[in-house]
């Protein structure tokens, strides 16, 4: 009931009008339903193998534009995606922005986090074809550990003259609490210390359509697993960089990142992850555009062909997940999209359900969605 509610009134407020517009007020909204279903497994810690509608967003946004340099800005979004979300309505960004040159912005409060190529676009579906960004990197499983940080950030454009421009974003403060409940359960308990650093750039290059990227992060948080005999305690280091490019001719987008993320569990156990994926676009008509990625994810670059995962009792093909996707995009007019996508996955990364003791490294995963914004 509470998802017809929602739906309902996002709907009757994009019949009439595209935006409600005043001199300094602005008021967006978005909304989307969508399907899974796979042909065995479940993705996404969702239940696909048997069908699940336990896939939708609803956002809303005001932005205010008090002075000519300062903005202030709020979305609330609901959202709900198997065990994640559940419809509850959250704070998804909120922050006043201060820009007092063009080399020197200010924001502070609740904003994106600045990863990868387009963590920050994440929420906006009109943004990309394929109803899922690649799993290597943009998984939509860790979306909620991902999501935002809490503090203050410096941004600015400083001019390359013939160089092109550079844009620098750096961030800190606390990771938003989503982290802190994707990685909690049971008896363990997952607390972020107030370190949360990212360092982000982006190079506009001479060459028209062409951008690049690096950024790095890191932060810290301690786990507490409650025990008979007491409680275990260790602090986990965390640090993460990121490198990629996105260049756009006509039509045509190309898109490629690299991404290490490294975890120091106190002095007993340290792995680094492995993530990186290439994507294709391809506007063939104002209503029709189509794309495709290929994407790897090692959950340990060391340990590859998963023996330490056989090691545990588990098997193998637990130790990667290796995603083609296909992706179709059907723009029926300014306000509505209809996609519609498949996902050919190698590897039981992320996987939930397998029961056999040897059971298959494939899986099809199928996705539709339907969005309205307005």
């Amino acid at each position: 009931m509470k998802k017809i509610l929602l739906l309902m009134v996002f709907l009757e407020m994009s019949w009439q009008a595209s935006a409600f517009d005043l001199d300094r007020i602005q008021i967006h909204g978005f909304a989307s339903q969508g399907y899974l279903l796979s042909n065995r497994y479940n993705y996404l810690n969702a239940e696909t193998e048997d069908g699940t509608v336990e896939f939708n967003e609803f956002g809303l946004n005001v932005m205010s534009s008090m002075t000519d340099r300062l903005r202030l800005g709020i979305q609330l979004l609901a959202r709900d995606l198997g065990d994640d979300g559940n419809d509850e309505i959250t704070v998804d960004w909120a922050f006043g922005d201060y820009r007092y040159r063009n080399w020197l912005g200010v924001r502070f409060g609740q904003f994106k986090r600045a990863l990868g190529m387009y963590n920050q676009s994440r929420d906006i579906d009109a943004a990309r074809t394929g109803v899922f960004l690649p799993f290597g990197l943009y998984y939509e499983g860790y979306r909620i550990s991902q999501k935002s940080v809490k503090g203050a950030e410096l941004y600015g454009t400083i001019p390359g003259y013939s160089l092109g421009s550079f844009e620098y974003q750096i961030q800190y403060g606390t990771l938003d609490s989503g982290f802190e409940s994707y990685y909690s359960s049971g008896e363990t308990k997952v607390d972020v210390a107030n370190n949360a650093y990212v360092l982000y750039l982006k190079w506009n290059t001479p060459l028209e359509g062409l951008k690049v990227i690096g950024e790095f992060d890191q932060f810290a948080w301690t786990t507490t697993t409650a025990m008979d005999e007491g409680e275990i305690v260790y602090d986990t280091d965390f640090t993460e960089w990121v490198v990629g490019l996105e260049y756009m001719r006509g039509n045509l987008t190309f898109a490629a990142e690299y991404n290490e993320r490294k975890s120091e569990m106190g002095s007993f156990y340290t792995f680094t992850s492995l993530d990186y994926y290439g994507m294709l676009n391809y506007r063939l008509t104002d209503w029709l555009e189509l794309g495709t990625s290929y994407s790897v994810s090692y959950d340990d670059k060391d340990d590859k062909d998963g023996e330490n995962m056989a090691l545990r009792g588990l098997p193998k093909a637990a130790a990667w997940r290796k995603d083609l996707a296909v992706s179709t995009r059907f723009d029926i007019n300014e306000y509505w999209i209809v996609k519609l996508e498949g996902h050919w996955i190698n590897g039981l990364s992320g996987v939930s359900g397998y029961k056999s003791e040897n059971p298959s490294e494939d899986g099809f995963l199928f996705a539709a969605k339907v969005t309205v914004s307005f």
